[in-house]
């Protein structure tokens, strides 16, 4: 070949860099576009398990860290939670009688507060000490105080003799009660609904523990767990009793005592913290989805967050589908 001869150059590619930013942008724009296009028809499959596994986690949650039972409903395209949520906390220290959400209680007696150093932790309140008195704790103040729905009601308790007495009442129907056989009982009126949609006061619905679940000069953490599916007693963490009830709680005056002037408890109470179940808003699932037939009407929480053995032996399937969809399923 003629050195001296041009050969014939041979295209070797490539964007001028201009160009390659023009390039760029144009793919940017169309992918932009793509991608909102994508994201404004996402289909409400995907919405769906992204809501019940929200409104179980929530749930999940508030049973974990209140140590109180919490559940989901699945009704049609529904779902909905029922948690518990802490309205009063009464510990008696410093000598003080204000709750940690602000109420305050009174004493009625004929001395002042029967504080005591002998408590759970710290200062407690001797109910046996001195002339029958009452503390009060009036939450009329205070609508997140409402016990209908259910409650969960903690305390430590000890008590020096076994005698018939009242450790607690709650409205017009809540009662807690030792009796002289060391038995803790407690009962509450169910609202009663008339034809024309009237409430009031209606039957008794109560529950009791063994003779001497309560030992005498010996402290007692006790919890007592209404979530409208049973009444319980646990004592020092074990359940003691159950009745199966879904009744609303009928309230009345909205007070809360400690103790009875003619029927005192003889001992010493302390660490005092109640809950009121909340029932949230239903929340309806997206794409018109709704539950399948074979799903569990609900899921229950026990307290600490694990699934209730007693309603949930076996694993839990949660089944939805939309419209000309297929089944979908959350385990």
């Amino acid at each position: 070949m003629d050195p001296f001869t041009r050969a014939k150059r041979v295209p070797t590619g490539g964007f001028t860099l201009v160009e390659l930013l023009m390039v760029m942008m144009l793919l940017g724009i169309v992918l932009g576009v793509g991608l909102g296009m994508l994201t404004g028809l996402a289909p409400a499959e995907r919405a769906v398990p992204g809501l019940i596994e929200e409104t179980l986690r929530m749930s999940q949650r508030s049973a974990a860290v209140l140590g109180t039972p919490a559940r989901v409903e699945f009704s049609g395209s529904t779902i909905q939670a029922q948690v518990m949520r802490p309205v009063g906390t009464w510990h008696f220290e410093d000598r003080s009688l204000m709750g940690a959400q602000g109420l305050e209680a009174v004493w009625l007696g004929a001395n002042d507060p029967p504080f005591t150093a002998q408590g759970y932790e710290g200062l407690g309140l001797n109910l046996a000490a001195g002339a029958p008195g009452v503390l009060e704790i009036s939450v009329a103040s205070d609508p997140a105080f409402d016990w209908s729905d259910g409650f969960s009601i903690r305390f430590a308790l000890r008590a020096e003799e076994w005698r018939d007495s009242i450790v607690m009442q709650a409205g017009n129907g809540l009662l807690v009660a030792l009796s002289a056989r060391g038995a803790l009982g407690v009962e509450f009126r169910a609202v009663s609904v008339d034809e024309a949609g009237n409430e009031s006061r209606g039957e008794r619905v109560a529950v009791q523990t063994e003779p001497g679940a309560m030992v005498q000069n010996r402290w007692k953490d006790v919890e007592i767990v209404y979530d409208r599916r049973s009444l319980r007693i646990l004592v020092d963490g074990l359940e003691r009793v159950r009745r199966s009830e879904q009744a609303r709680v009928w309230i009345g005056q909205p007070e809360i005592l400690l103790s009875n002037k003619t029927r005192p408890f003889p001992g010493v109470l302390d660490r005092l913290v109640f809950h009121v179940q909340e029932i949230l808003p239903p929340r309806v699932l997206p794409g018109d989805a709704t539950f399948l037939a074979d799903t569990p009407k609900q899921v229950v929480f026990a307290p600490g967050g694990g699934l209730d053995p007693l309603v949930h032996p076996a694993e839990v399937r949660i089944g939805w589908q939309v419209p000309e969809g297929r089944p979908e399923f959350l385990r």
